[in-house]
């Protein structure tokens, strides 16, 4: 379990830490209510809780081990992004040119790529297309900020999952992160 986040910050290998012991605390507890407890009652709702804690941190940590690559020009944009997923748990890079985003998924061979359409020097389509050839089931979602309908039918049938025109609602984009990664 510390091995997972040793690799992703230093700061997590305490909290991975100190959730382990509190675990292991309270499943001495439970042994202990169990021997000198009568009321079964309370004995079950001690395990529920601690099972319910055990499993919200595994979650986090499989979300851990998913990545996702955001590629954006704009650099606020990016922030966003990176700040929301790295709070629901994943893991995640950024990329603001075609050339940086495709060697990320070389090196990180990411789970989701979020995708700009509108990039300078290679457009999102191009990008897509490389993606494509480097990872045939990579998962795509695209961004735009004009609804493009021929440019979203194109990249649609070069594998793109779904698109989202900006301004989008971020809480709907992070709903559809996890519902394609199955968290």
């Amino acid at each position: 379990m510390v091995k997972i986040f040793s690799t992703v910050d230093p700061s997590l290998h305490i909290l991975s830490s100190i959730l382990a012991k509190n675990i292991r605390k309270d499943a001495r507890m439970i042994r202990k209510s169990r021997n000198y407890c009568r009321n079964c009652r309370l004995s079950f709702r001690i395990c529920r809780i601690v099972q319910i804690g055990k499993t919200h941190f595994t979650e986090r940590i499989w979300r851990m081990s998913k990545k996702i690559v955001i590629v954006d020009d704009q650099f606020g944009i990016r922030i966003l992004l990176r700040e929301v997923f790295q709070r629901e748990g994943y893991r995640t890079f950024e990329a603001a040119n075609g050339p940086n985003a495709i060697e990320l998924v070389k090196t990180e061979n990411p789970d989701l790529v979020l995708l700009d359409m509108k990039i300078p020097g290679m457009d999102g389509l191009e990008i897509l297309e490389n993606l494509k050839k480097i990872s045939p089931d990579i998962k795509v979602i695209i961004m735009t900020a004009y609804e493009e309908l021929d440019i979203i039918e194109e990249a649609l049938e070069l594998g793109a999952l779904t698109s989202f025109t900006k301004p989008f609602d971020i809480d709907q984009l992070v709903r559809e992160v996890k519902n394609r990664l199955g968290a």
